[in-house]
This record gives C-alpha cells, structure tokens and sequence, in this order.
C-alpha cells in the first residue's frame, strides 16, 4: 500500500467508518510512523484553522499571536488529552504503554476540525445560526476522541462514561492551571 493510498483512505475512513478505521490503525504497527505523522499533520492544520478563524483580527501582530496560542494549545489539548486517558484507564487495569496508540488515534480524531475553515466562510450567510453549525463540528471531534481512546484500550460502555466524567474534569482544571495566567498577563498588557 503507497503512503498516498494509506493516507487517503485513512482521512475517508475517519469521516464515514471511524470505528473501523481506529481498528486499522491499531492493528497495523508497521505503519506507526506514517500514522503519527500524519496525526501531527491533522493537529497542526485543525489549530492553523483554529488561529486564522477569528475575523476580528487584522492586524498582523495579532495574527501571528492568535496562530502561536492556537498552535501550543492546539498540540498541549491534544498530549494531556492523550497523558490523561492514559493515566485514567490504569484505574480499569489498561496498560499506559499504549499511550503512543492513544497519540496517534486522538491526533486523528482532530480531523474534522479542517471543516472548520469551509464553515467559517459561511459566517454571515447563517448569521445566527453560524454557531450550531460550528459547535456541531466540535461535537464530532468529541465522538471521535471518545470512539479513539475507546479502540484504543479497548474499553467497554461504563468504563468509557466513568472516563469520559473523569478526563474532562482532570484536562479543565488542567487547562485553568496552565492558560489562565498566560490568557490573563495578555489580557492586562492589552487593557493597560
């Protein structure tokens, strides 16, 4: 199979057949590589788009900071998404050695985070309704993480809930204790 084909049927996979496609990707370790890099590749397009997706922003120093936040948050969102599920799931007897598994099936749950741009075009057009169509994109990301972290340690239903209420409470309180004081030494210099 060429890196091209693997690729494509990769990105088509996660769209229609995520399940199935999580299973492919754990059940063949000789294309680890390939795969990581290509969760890289989706994370860093999902937080370039993320960056760029502010219209209020036009000048250019803001730009650049809006893509430099977007970037660390976008790759520290997705690494303590990934150190936290492996951490959470030892309670459930899984093995954190599979954490590089979890790298690459939650890298690739970003995905959908692409159509973010295309949507974003459709702004003005929807108005007030622009929000539920952004927030539905979201909403499958979140699928795809938890159908990602579930192939991956192979959990079942009530462990996946128990999980699912644990790591989100763990990654806000996280997140608070590592943006807050940045978000906030921005928002003084830029009042001041």
């Amino acid at each position: 199979m060429s890196q091209l084909d693997l690729l494509t049927d990769t990105v088509w996979g996660i769209f229609l057949h995520p399940r199935r496609t999580f299973r492919e990707i754990l059940e063949h370790p000789e294309f680890d590589r390939q795969y990581f890099w290509g969760a890289i590749a989706i994370v860093f397009l999902a937080s370039l788009i993320d960056g760029l997706n502010v219209p209020a922003l036009v000048d250019p120093a803001w730009m650049m900071l809006s893509l430099f936040v977007s970037f660390v948050v976008g790759f520290a969102r997705w690494f303590f998404l990934a150190a936290l599920a492996a951490l959470t799931v030892t309670l459930f007897g899984a093995h954190v050695s599979r954490i590089g598994a979890c790298l690459i099936t939650t890298g690739w749950a970003f995905l959908p985070g692409i159509l973010l741009a295309p949507a974003g075009c459709y702004r003005l057009v929807l108005g007030p309704y622009y929000p539920i169509l952004s927030i539905s994109i979201l909403l499958w990301i979140v699928a795809l993480e938890w159908l990602a972290i579930q192939e991956t340690y192979k959990l079942r239903g009530m462990e996946m809930y128990c999980l699912v209420f644990a790591v989100p409470s763990l990654f806000f309180f996280a997140q608070v204790f590592w943006i807050w004081p940045f978000i906030s030494e921005l928002l003084k210099a830029y009042i001041s």
